[in-house]
């Protein structure tokens, strides 16, 4: 048996003794992030291969997160699932909304530094700069060797309003880098490289920033496998 189907298993199990819950509580807000929780892991790829069908459960999660929050609008956790599963849903504004109630229902959420993190994204994607400098600064101030935290500090260097600060970006790299697991640091280190280019060239120095931005590229499949390092350069 494959890990995969095991795991599909188990979480079918668990589906099955939430939507028991939910049929003894109806519009039980627990009962129902509970069966959320589970409808959306199982809509994984890993675990669910059917398109269709992953658009189905996750659908179905939706529904009941929001049910949930309606009917208990503290429910932290259920305002967390909901804002990442709108942000992979593309549904960036949302994503924001949710994330900012999670934060306000309660800041010492476990996964508070998740929240601030797709906080800072959102507000980014979006171009609410304001925004993402201040979850970026909370972030900072709460988890200070989580590197994220760093690098979105880097990421706020390249805003149109942002002083074209170089030192200050090789600085920002160098601590995201020094607080990188091993395992991430090849491809985080390059990414962090483009950006300092990219800083480089808004200081006005095209020369310099061509050749950071030419040392940043990997053709290595272990470093990059998505080739995402071409998308970030251009």
């Amino acid at each position: 048996v494959t890990v995969p189907r095991e795991r599909a298993e188990r979480l079918r199990e668990g589906l099955a003794h939430a939507a028991r819950a939910v049929r003894l509580a109806p519009g039980a807000p627990r009962a129902l992030e509970v069966r959320a929780t589970l409808r959306y892991l199982l809509s994984r790829p890993s675990v669910e291969p059917d398109a269709a069908r992953r658009e189905i459960l996750l659908d179905s999660a939706q529904a009941d997160l929001e049910a949930a929050v309606r009917g208990d609008p503290t429910l932290a956790t259920a305002y967390a699932r909901l804002s990442r599963l709108h942000y992979e849903r593309k549904d960036v504004v949302s994503a924001v909304l949710n994330a900012r109630a999670a934060y306000a229902a309660d800041a010492y959420l476990r996964d508070a530094d998740v929240i601030l993190d797709r906080l800072f994204w959102g507000s980014y994607d979006i171009a609410q700069f304001a925004e993402a400098r201040r979850w970026c600064g909370e972030g900072a101030r709460r988890f200070p060797e989580d590197w994220r935290f760093a690098e979105c500090r880097l990421w706020m260097l390249l805003t149109p309003d942002a002083e074209a600060d170089v030192a200050l970006a090789w600085r920002l790299a160098h601590e995201a880098d020094s607080a990188t697991p091993a395992s991430q640091l090849p491809l985080r280190t390059r990414l962090r490289q483009l950006l300092v280019g990219g800083v480089i060239g808004r200081a006005g120095h095209r020369d310099s920033a061509d050749r950071v931005l030419v040392r940043a590229r990997s053709e290595d499949a272990a470093v990059d496998p998505t080739q995402a390092l071409l998308g970030y350069e251009a």
